[in-house]
C-alpha cells in the first residue's frame, strides 16, 4: 500500500498573451503531449476577439463628459464579418448626449483581412478603433490569453480522474498514479513565468483521507448527474425533442463517471456504494427521459 492516497492541486494563472509556438515549447520542455496546444484561430473567432478587446469606454471630455467607442455587428454572412463604430457621448451618469456611426470595420472572409469605411473624420484626440481592431486581429490569430491557459490545465487534470473537492471547484483531489504527469503540469505552469503557479499537497493514506475522497467521489457523481439530468430536461422543455449529439454527449459524461467510480473503487479497494446507486438512477432517469 502506497504512503500516499494522491494528491490536493490548485493553481493560478495569470493574465497574459504567449503565441501558440511557445505554448507548444513549453509544454514539451515540460514533459506533456503537445497535443494540449491550442488549436490554430479561426480568422473569425480572431476578428470577434479583436472588436470585443477593441471597445473603449468612460474616456473623459473637456466638457466633464465621457466618450465610448462601441462595435456593434451589422453584417454576418459567409463572405463577411462586420461592425459599425460607434461614438457614444455620455454624462457622469452614463446617460447618453450623443450617439453617431463613425465608420465600419469588417473582415473579409474570403482573403482573411480587415477593411475600414470611415463615415466621419477622426478627431485628433479620438482612438484610431478601425485601426486597433485590425492590430489585434493580427495578434490574435497566433497568440492566446490566460482563459486559453486555463483550458489547458484543465484539460490535462481531466485526464487524471480528478475529484473536485470544493462544491465550487479550485481544489481537485488526484490519484497518486497520476503523480508524473502532475509534477510535468506544475513545470508548465511555473514556466509561464509572473504569478503563475500550480500546488501540490500529499494526501497520506489513512481512514479520515479515505472517508473524505469518498464524500467528495459521492457529491461529484450526484451534482455532474444531476446536471446532465437537467440539461436533457431543458432541451426537451425548449424543442421538444433531444438531439443524437446531445444524446452521446449525456451518456458519454455518466459513462465517465462509471469509470471514475471504478478507478476510485480499486484506488480504495472498497465498494462505492452509493456513488454507483445514484448512477444507476441517474441512467435510469435519462433512458426515461430520452424515451418520452
Amino acid at each position: 500500500m502506497s504512503d500516499n492516497l494522491g494528491s490536493l492541486v490548485w493553481y493560478t494563472i495569470r493574465d497574459q498573451e504567449i503565441a501558440r509556438q511557445d505554448i507548444k515549447n513549453k509544454l514539451i520542455a515540460a514533459g506533456l503531449d503537445e497535443a494540449f496546444t491550442p488549436k490554430k484561430t479561426a480568422p473569425s473567432d480572431a476578428f470577434r476577439r479583436a472588436v470585443r478587446d477593441s471597445e473603449q469606454k468612460k474616456i473623459p471630455r473637456f466638457d466633464g463628459t465621457f466618450v465610448n467607442f462601441l462595435l456593434r455587428y451589422v453584417s454576418h454572412t459567409k463572405d463577411e464579418l462586420a461592425c459599425h463604430v460607434v461614438r457614444e457621448i455620455v454624462d457622469a451618469a452614463s446617460r447618453r448626449l450623443d450617439y453617431q456611426q463613425v465608420a465600419e470595420v469588417g473582415l473579409d472572409r474570403a482573403n482573411n483581412i480587415v477593411y475600414r469605411n470611415d463615415f466621419l473624420a477622426r478627431r485628433d484626440d479620438e482612438p484610431d478603433v478601425p485601426t486597433e481592431v485590425a492590430r489585434r486581429y493580427e495578434r490574435c490569430l497566433d497568440h492566446y490569453n490566460g482563459s486559453h491557459l486555463r483550458i489547458i490545465v484543465h484539460d490535462v487534470l481531466r485526464t487524471l480522474n480528478p475529484i473536485a473537492v470544493r462544491p465550487s471547484g479550485g481544489v481537485y483531489f488526484i490519484p497518486a498514479e497520476g503523480g508524473k504527469t502532475l509534477h510535468n503540469l506544475q513545470k508548465f505552469v511555473q514556466s509561464l513565468g509572473g504569478e503563475s503557479d500550480l500546488w501540490l499537497m500529499p494526501v497520506l493514506d489513512n481512514e479520515d483521507a479515505r472517508m473524505v475522497i469518498r464524500s467528495t467521489l459521492d457529491n461529484e457523481v450526484e451534482s455532474v448527474s444531476g446536471q446532465v439530468i437537467n440539461d436533457l430536461y431543458n432541451l426537451l422543455q425548449r424543442k421538444g425533442e433531444v438531439s443524437e449529439a446531445d444524446q452521446r454527449r449525456a451518456l458519454h459524461e455518466l459513462h465517465r463517471l462509471q469509470n471514475l467510480t471504478a478507478q476510485y473503487e480499486e484506488i480504495l479497494e472498497d465498494k462505492m456504494l452509493s456513488a454507483q446507486t445514484r448512477l444507476d438512477v441517474a441512467l435510469r432517469q435519462v433512458k426515461n427521459l430520452l424515451a418520452a
